[in-house]
Parts: structure tokens; C-alpha cells; sequence
């Protein structure tokens, strides 16, 4: 919660396990909040647990949200993924939840179409009141009733909203949609879009679902779908784009702030590839063309990316289990110093150890050949240099 130091609240998604005893079967998914009292603030108090959305969940004998009426409070979670996603509270105050579309990904099925009702939770980012998860009187599709499914849609036809985020001084959303065979999407979300899927992937018809009569009404052009400010195309490769964070409004500059190139960006990971790239978007939030560029290829699995308060760019390397930081270092960095010893490295008196500083290198370029080196072991000796 925004106000956690004064309230204590923290707000959870997870899936909810129908049937423990068939693991990959259907499930379905809840978003609660719990009070965190205790000193150290990391243990939550069961006692005040709070159902905000899924106050129906699955059972060994009924394990899916098909099991219960249409208009249920139940988020589908009946494939092995695309399940419950990224909470946020937006600058309005308001809770974000971003719900996948809970089907199968390998063949066309026909779960995948709920993501265009609005009366169902699947497929959504929705828009709840963080006191009592009910719906919004401004949400898009308010239909006078707060608790309707359909009042608490802020936007529909997500897949798999893989993290989102806010553009600074704005309401406007920006998220990660993965694809399927071919296209990983970059989305700008406003109130009421409808971003297509399962009738289209990037910026194409998806022919698997064109038959059904929920894409027939959204047959080219796309009437009402919003497309992607930008789509990838992953050739039939695995892929998995990640929903990133903004840097900069061009006020911060260094050394304490990213290069002018990097104000005002738009970072953004794929998972499956590694790899952190950036984009910039003009004032109506169209893509900048050519601005679309890989930053690190080396970003060991990137699953969240957010702006810290210091401006700079963090984001979660779920391969390495690091939280790690991206920031603008100028020129003169200190060098890198590697260093290693021969065998033996111990034994009785006297004992030679060769130790060397061979692989240390100044990030600058041309500096590597001015180095030099001097050894310290804590002796108070003096020690040749190698």
C-alpha cells in the first residue's frame, strides 16, 4: 500500500490450488490483502485477511471457474499459466490487477474468448477500490453496480499482462502482452481499450481464432481493438516480453541522472532472451520510429523492471536470484582488479606463492596498458608488482 508505514497493508495474487492432488489441473485465483503489524513488518496477521477479488474459488469436485455461474467473483486459472498477474496502485490511489487469460497455450481454446466479455475477471486489467475490491463509478463500464465484473474493467483482451506500469504524470498504463506463435506486444492502455487478444497477436488477426464469432466482430480492420505501440517478432522462438518503467523527464542529468539518450525511455525486458531494450513514445504515445534498441543481452532472465527513487532503473534477475541497478557511470571509472595465486597456497614455512593480477583491466577505453599495481597483504612489507 502507498501508505503501508501508517496502514500495514500488503496486497497478494496468487493461484489458488483447486485440487492438491492433480497439480497441473484446473485452478482458480485470488488478490487479498493482510495487515503486516508486526515490528519487522514482513509477517502478515492471518486474522486480517481480506478476499478483494475471487471470493469464489475452485474445489476437487468443482476446481474451475466454468463450474460456477458466469457472473461469479472467480478468476480463471484453468491452463498451466496465463494465470492471476501484476498488482499496482496507480497514481490515482486506485489498485491495478492485471488477470491472464487462464487457457491452454498450446492449441486454440475456446477459454481464451472470455477474455472478451466483460462480464468475466479473465483477460483483464482491472480497476478496484484497494478498501473492499469493488468497482470504480468512473471505471469504462460502470454498470451501477459495484460489485458487477464488468464495473471493475479498466481494459480487456490482456493475455498475459507480463508487469505494467505508469507513464510519470499520467493515468496512461504501459504493459508487456505475451504473445503466442509469433508476436510479443508493448502496450499503451486506456480506459476501456480492447487490446484483441485471442482474435489478434501484435499487430495481426490471430487465424486460429478468426472463426469464432466473438473475432468475426473484430475482423480488419480491427474495429475497436487497440493495437500495440510496438509488437516483436520472435520467429516461433520462446519469448517472453516484460512490462518495464520509465526513466527521466530530462530534468536529471549526469552525473546524477542517465545521459540525455536515456531521458524520457522506456525500459522493457523479455525473459526467454535475456535481454533489457528501450523505446521512447511521443505525446500522444505512438512509438518514436527507430528509437527501439537492445540495452544488455546478458540480463539473466528479467522479470520486473521499476524506477527506483534515485531515478535509476531496477529490475529482479530471477536466474541469478539478484535485484540489481542500472546506472549512468561516467567517464574515468575505477578499474576492475582480478587477481588469483598459484599452487601450493598453503603449507609449512617457507612457502612460495606466485600471486597475479593478469585479467585486470580499466573500463575506459585505450586505459587497460597505463595500469599499474601494487600489492598489499597486510604485512607492512613491500611486494614486487606481476
Amino acid at each position: 500500500d502507498p501508505s503501508f508505514a501508517s496502514n500495514d497493508r500488503v496486497y497478494i495474487s496468487y493461484s489458488w490450488d483447486s485440487d492438491p492432488l492433480n497439480p497441473s489441473g484446473p485452478k482458480t485465483a485470488q488478490v487479498i490483502r493482510v495487515n503486516a503489524a508486526t515490528p519487522s513488518g514482513d509477517v502478515a496477521d492471518p486474522a486480517t485477511k481480506l478476499v478483494l477479488l475471487g471470493s469464489v474459488v475452485g474445489t476437487p469436485a468443482d476446481p474451475s471457474c466454468e463450474d460456477f455461474a458466469t457472473t461469479a467473483d472467480c478468476i480463471p486459472s484453468d491452463g498451466l499459466s496465463h494465470s492471476i498477474g501484476n498488482l499496482k496502485f496507480g497514481p490515482d490511489g486506485k489498485l491495478y490487477v492485471a488477470t491472464g487469460d487462464g487457457a491452454s497455450y498450446f492449441s486454440a481454446d475456446p477459454l481464451a474468448l472470455r477474455t472478451q466479455s466483460k462480464d468475466r475477471l479473465s483477460g483483464k486489467i482491472l480497476r478496484v477500490n484497494p478498501a473492499n475490491g469493488q468497482g470504480l463509478a468512473d471505471n469504462p463500464f460502470y454498470a451501477g453496480n459495484l460489485n458487477a465484473t464488468r464495473s471493475k474493467v479498466w481494459a480487456y483482451g490482456v493475455r498475459n499482462a507480463f508487469r505494467f506500469n505508469f507513464k510519470p504524470g499520467t493515468n496512461v498504463m504501459f504493459s508487456g502482452d505475451v504473445g503466442w506463435n509469433d508476436w510479443e506486444e508493448i502496450n499503451g492502455i486506456t480506459p476501456g481499450a480492447n487490446l484483441g487478444w485471442p482474435c489478434y497477436e501484435g499487430n495481426d488477426q490471430q487465424l486460429l481464432y478468426a472463426a469464432f464469432a466473438e473475432c468475426v466482430a473484430l475482423l480488419p480492420p480491427p474495429g475497436g481493438t487497440t493495437l500495440p505501440i510496438y509488437a516483436a517478432d520472435h520467429a516461433g522462438a520462446s519469448s517472453a516480453i516484460v512490462g518495464g518503467a520509465f526513466t527521466g523527464d530530462g530534468a536529471s542529468t549526469p552525473p546524477n541522472g542517465y545521459r540525455a539518450a536515456l531521458q524520457n525511455t522506456y525500459w522493457f525486458g523479455d525473459y526467454s532472451h535475456n535481454t533489457i531494450s528501450v523505446l521512447k513514445v511521443d505525446g500522444s504515445n505512438n512509438l518514436v520510429p527507430g528509437s527501439v534498441q537492445q540495452f544488455s543481452s546478458t540480463a539473466d532472465g528479467p522479470v520486473q523492471l521499476e524506477t527506483g527513487p534515485d531515478g535509476d532503473i531496477y529490475y529482479l534477475a530471477i536466474n541469478a536470484g539478484e535485484l540489481r541497478r542500472i546506472r549512468f557511470v561516467a567517464d574515468d571509472q575505477p578499474p576492475v582488479a582480478v587477481t588469483s595465486a598459484t599452487s601450493p597456497q598453503s603449507g609449512t614455512l617457507p612457502l612460495t606463492v606466485n600471486f597475479s593480477s593478469a585479467g585486470s583491466s580499466d573500463p575506459d577505453p585505450g586505459q587497460t596498458a597505463s595500469l599499474t599495481y601494487e600489492w598489499d597483504f597486510g604485512d607492512g612489507l613491500a611486494h614486487s608488482p606481476a
